[in-house]
Order: structure tokens, then sequence, then C-alpha cells
């Protein structure tokens, strides 16, 4: 009797994409990652940004692609400003 052996595909997990931008003070780092789930649809973006206050350091944001959406919008707005 022959048995079949049924295999499920291996999730793709995409390689992260990360990118430091210089800025005034220091650097703002940024990551773009696929969270863990079945079908790797849904990704965060980590940005580590400059902590001025007393212990200084780095503040970390995570957003949704839609909140990266929007932060490119007003990005976008406030360059055009005069």
């Amino acid at each position: 009797m022959k048995a079949t052996l049924l295999q499920m595909p291996a999730a793709k997990t995409p390689e992260a994409f990360s990118r430091s931008v210089p800025t005034v003070e220091t650097n703002v780092n940024f990551t773009i990652e696929a969270i863990a789930n079945e079908d790797g649809s849904n990704r965060l973006c980590q940005i580590d940004l400059p902590n001025p206050g007393r212990y200084g350091g780095h503040c970390r944001a995570l957003l949704t692609p839609e909140h990266v959406e929007q932060l490119i919008v007003a990005l976008t707005v406030w360059k055009l400003l005069p």
C-alpha cells in the first residue's frame, strides 16, 4: 500500500526592510516586517524615534499599513506648506 504525504506550504516571511534616515539631531531608524500570522498579510512598521527626554534612548512606534499611509500624507502636506 502506498501512502501519500501531504505537506502544507511554508508561510512566506519576507525579509525585514530596514532603513536609517539622518535627521537634524540624530538618525531615525525604521523597520517594516511581517508579524506572526499564517498568511503573512499583516505587516507592521516599527519606527525608533529619538527621545530627547531625561533618560535619552528612543521611543518605539508600531504602525499598521494604514497608519504608514496617513503619516506619508501628513508629511507630504507639511512639506508643501509655505
